[in-house]
Order: structure tokens, then sequence, then C-alpha cells
């Protein structure tokens, strides 16, 4: 009883002395006389793409305060080619990394002889590294985002691709000219250099490998969020989603070779061709005095956690792995000023959902295709006689049944991603009061304003997850119509079959006859 006690009085002077902190810092950042930015108010911001234009008094109003936002800066670091190439010679790959970057470190020899790692030159590179799509953002104390772009010497774009990219990565948080509190990175569809080039400039925040392994493994969507008990310093101050479900790969798209995706191709329209594609959502808080808790679990590994401090600098990792063009390109450019990184972080999973909504609506209206008759089929009988009778190849028993399953397996994975939302953010989080995921110690008018911004949030999170339920009906209608032209078809082509069959008998029995005519008059020449 005495140690505890002990621990209580203990974590009563650690939190007297955050709030002490925390007031000092409100202090000696209040807003100067003359400020470095404009306020941008309701009337002449542009409305955001995340809330109606209801909702905006209550999120970006004048009412906020310039020290509302994140104050402190973004540790800067900066990397270089050389850095790159003994990173992925000397790093200990796991599994799942050598699966992504098996056409980079398979061939060591090859990897030091190289000069180099990018493409240079204005052709057509070799490991498709054209098709990447990178946004990288810089965020500065007045939470706006400020999208950072590379271009060649003398302002002509003369570098490839993939150089641009690694150009914007392998600087972080150290802009000559701006104080940066946050980082957005974006990356679609990296080739396996720059999966490398992102492994590197992010695996001192993030844990990379772990984030690979989600990506590469085959498992349902699922949330890694409370983390503060966690005996690795990385995952204690870093939070994820990873998201996995199927697209229809995109004209002049290609899977990567370790993602499952259909390679035969289908010219009589039979099936779709899929891929079973993920995505990872995290974000990382850089506290460097976090909150110690005491972990009061009956089975637990360590005795005490750690609980960041949403008001510290942050990034935000976005990578996505889908063969499409169906992804938000501008989920940060909309004029919105970010409070904190757990708000980028909402903010860009939302846009997840809503791509995730959008890839399996384009599922739902491809199979009703696949599946519906021409509008010719009331007027012309082979046309029904088609749907009514199997032929000699069972192309429609196979396009039912695999429309049939494929539904199914998407409502599983629609599912997983409403489960693992609703699992994680409870009123608890919502309202500031959980333990362990973004508490508020104190009430503040930050805090408050905080609140505000979460309550805006959660109703567009909401209205997502009613439209994703929603879809999840229209697929279960669409299988029982499945179902039924199954029967349809199976019954008609049964009594098709019982007729031949019955055919066959008399034709059986008539040969009989003629069998015993013969016979007879064989006997009467005898």
């Amino acid at each position: 009883m005495a140690t505890d006690e002990v621990e209580r009085l203990r974590e009563q002077l650690e939190s007297l002395q955050r709030s002490h902190d925390t007031l000092l810092k409100s202090l000696s950042f209040a807003p100067p006389e003359t400020p470095t930015f404009q306020r941008q108010t309701t009337r002449d911001r542009p409305s955001l793409a995340f809330a109606d234009a209801s909702t905006l008094s209550s999120d970006d109003s004048d009412e906020e305060d310039d020290w509302y936002f994140v104050r402190e800066e973004l540790p800067s670091k900066s990397f270089d080619h050389e850095h790159l190439r003994e990173h992925l010679k000397n790093h200990d790959w796991k599994e799942h990394g050598r699966e992504i970057l098996a056409p980079i470190i398979t061939d060591p020899g090859k990897l030091s002889k190289q000069p180099h790692l990018f493409h240079l030159g204005p052709g057509t590179p070799d490991d498709r590294s054209q098709y990447s799509h990178f946004q990288v953002y810089d965020v500065g104390p007045d939470g706006v985002a400020e999208l950072i772009e590379t271009t060649g010497s003398h302002g002509t774009n003369t570098m490839s691709r993939a150089t641009q990219i690694w150009h914007s990565i392998r600087n972080i948080g150290n802009s000559t000219h701006k104080v940066t509190v946050g980082r957005i990175t974006i990356a679609r569809e990296p080739a396996p250099i720059l999966f490398g080039a992102l492994h590197l400039t992010l695996n001192d925040t993030f844990d990379m490998d772990e984030l690979f392994r989600h990506l590469v493994q085959t498992e349902a969507s699922s949330a890694h969020m409370h983390r503060a008990f966690s005996e690795d310093r990385k995952h204690q101050k870093t939070f994820f989603f990873t998201f996995e479900y199927y697209t229809i790969i995109g004209e002049d798209c290609k899977p990567m070779d370790w993602q499952r995706a259909d390679k035969t191709d289908d010219p009589k329209g039979s099936h779709l061709p899929l891929s079973r594609c993920g995505a990872v959502v995290a974000l990382a808080l850089y506290d460097d005095k976090p909150r110690r808790i005491r972990n009061r679990g009956r089975r637990a590994k360590t005795q005490y956690g750690w609980v960041q401090d949403i008001w510290s600098p942050w990034q935000v990792f976005q990578l996505e792995t889908f063969p499409d063009w169906r992804a938000t390109p501008d989920t940060f450019e909309s004029g919105h000023r970010y409070l904190n990184g757990p708000e980028a972080f909402l903010h860009a999973l939302l846009a997840e959902y809503r791509d995730a909504r959008k890839r399996y609506e384009e599922i739902y209206k491809r199979i009703t295709d696949l599946i519906t008759p021409a509008l010719g089929f009331l007027f012309d009988a082979e046309l029904r006689d088609q749907r009514l009778f199997e032929d000699k190849k069972f192309t429609w028993t196979r396009r039912y049944f695999y429309a049939h399953q494929t539904l199914g397996n998407v409502n599983d994975s629609i599912k997983s991603m409403i489960d693992a939302f609703e699992d994680t953010f409870t009123d608890e989080v919502w309202e500031g009061k959980s333990k362990t995921l973004w508490p508020l110690h104190e009430e503040s008018p930050r805090n408050d304003h905080w609140k505000r911004r979460l309550r805006t949030l959660r109703l567009s999170f909401e209205r997502e997850m009613k439209e994703l339920r929603t879809l999840q009906r229209e697929n279960n209608e669409r299988r029982q119509e499945v179902k039924s032209l199954q029967d349809h078809l199976f019954s008609g082509t049964s009594i098709q079959e019982s007729r031949k069959s019955v055919e066959l008998s008399d034709i059986t029995v008539q040969q009989g006859r003629n069998i015993k005519l013969l016979t007879i008059v064989n006997l009467f020449f005898m």
C-alpha cells in the first residue's frame, strides 16, 4: 500500500509539472503584435473537403487563436545518395522487406557498382517508377500544409520522376525559410527503390519493418493505436491503421510481384481483373517528455506506459499500393489549417475510408453489369435461352459463382474496416477521456477547441460508416439476386437434361423394337 501511495503522489507531481510546462509554453508563444501569417476567416477560406458548409463555423472560425496550433519545431534530418546505398546494403531486412525490395537487394554486387540508384534521363525506367505518385507537405505553426515541389535546374523539370521524389523526402524539418512543426508524406504505388528510400528516411520515426509486414501480409484491416504499454519506444509514439481490400486493376497499371492479383486475361468477361491491395496510415508524435502511466493489466509485460502529448511535433505517413487511378489526390490541399498531428491523421484516415468506398462501389457496379442481361433480353428468345440453359463450357454457372463469392469477400472486408474504426475510436477517445490514446489532462481553451474539431470529424466518420453499411446491404441484395439466377439456371438446365434423358429412353425402346422385328424376320427366312 505504501508503494502505491508513493506512485500515486509521484504521478500527481508529474501532472502538476506538466501543467506548469504547458502554461509556460502558452505564455512564451503568445501571438506577436505583427503576426507572420494572415489568419483566414470562414468567409475567405476555401471549403473543407471533409465537412459540410454547415459545420465549418465550429471548425475554422474567427474565434481560434494562433497559439492553438502546435508550436514546437519538428526535429530535422537529412539524407544523401550514399546513405541510401549503405542502408540498402547493410540493413537487416526482414522477410516482407525482402519481398518488396527483391529487385534491388537480391544482387549486392550490382547495388555497389551501380553509379546511380535512381533512373536518369527522359527515357522510360524499367522499374515503372514513372507511375509512382508522391505528395509531401510541410506544416508550419499556422497549421497550413505546404506542398514541397522539386524541379530541375533553371526551373526546368529535367529530373526523372524517381529523382524528384527522392529530393522531396530526403530532407525533413530543415526548411530555411519557415519553421516546420509537422510533415505529411503520401506515397502511392512506390517503385522498389522508392520503398527503400521511404524505409531510410522514416525508419528512425516509424517501425518501417512492421509497416512493410502489414502491407505484404494477407490479413483483415486492423487498427494499432493503443500502444502506450509497448516495450518498443517507436511503438509507444506511433499509431497506425492498416487496410486490406480489393480493387479493379486500372489501365496501364500493374500489381507488384508480391501482391495477389488476377494474372489471366478474360476476353469473354466472365470475371473482373481484381487485385488484393493494402494501405497504411500512420502517425508519429515527437514528445520529449511523455506522461507516465501505470500498467494495471493482470498479465502486463511492462510496469509503466508512456502517453504522448497531442501538441507535440508530428509526422503523418500514408502508404498505398493500389494499382488503379482512384485515390483522392488533393486530401491536404483544401486550405484547412491542422491543429495537430492527430487531426491530420484523422483526415488522412477519412480519405482512405472514402477511397475504399469508391473502389468497392466500382466493383459492385461492374459485377452488376456482369450478371445483368442485355436490354434486348425481353425481345430476344436466343438471349433468354442463353440465361436459362447452361452451355457445355458452364459459362453462366462460372459467372454467377464468381459474382456471389466476390461480393461475399467484399462484405467481409468492409466489416473488418468498420470494426477496426469503431473498436478503436470509442466515446472516451472522442471526448479526450481515454487514458492511453490522445488524452486531455486539463481544461483549457485550446483543448476545448480541439474537442470541437473532433466533433466535426466524428460526424464525417459516422456518415462514412453509414455509407459503408449501405454498400454492405446492397451487396447482400445483389448476392440474393445472383442466387436466384443460379437457381433458375439450375432448374432450366435440369429440365432440359431430363427431357434429353426421356428422348434417349424413347430411342432406346424404339431400337429394341427394331431389333426384335429384325430377329423375327431372320427367323422367318431361315
